[in-house]
């Protein structure tokens, strides 16, 4: 809606109201300027902030995805990131308020000191839905 009231006047601006708008006062003519060059910068940043968060999402529910393998995969060795991914999954269940602090730091210590994939998939038991 922005882009298309900044292009409608964008369009004035460069017609015959341009020059009407010049006549007047040179400063009503910058100041239409200013609000459209305004109007398509925050037509411009929602689109990227819209972008990111989109990207954001795709991310964690691949990253959610992976650590649901965990419980079928349990006798395999577990990265140092994929302990990563786990507090970072823990933090965020603690911060959805499903998690409790004081369980949150016992399963972070269980995360961290994990082994194998069944480990993490015991330190993030109920959080994965």
């Amino acid at each position: 809606m922005q882009f298309g009231c900044g292009l409608f006047l964008l369009i004035v601006v460069i017609g015959g109201l341009g020059q009407f708008l010049w006549n007047i006062h040179p400063i009503v003519l910058f100041v239409a300027i200013a609000a459209l060059l305004f109007g398509l910068w925050k037509w411009y940043q929602q689109k990227r902030e819209a972008e990111a968060a989109e990207a954001a999402r795709e991310s964690y529910a691949k990253r959610l995805a992976y650590a649901k393998s965990w419980q079928t995969g349990s006798g395999t060795l577990a990265r140092d990131t994929d302990r990563d991914l786990a507090v970072e999954l823990l933090r965020a269940g603690h911060e959805d308020g499903r998690l409790p602090a004081d369980e949150m730091a016992d399963r972070m210590g269980a995360a961290m000191s994990a082994r194998t994939h069944g480990d993490l998939a015991e330190a993030l038991n109920g959080l994965l839905g």
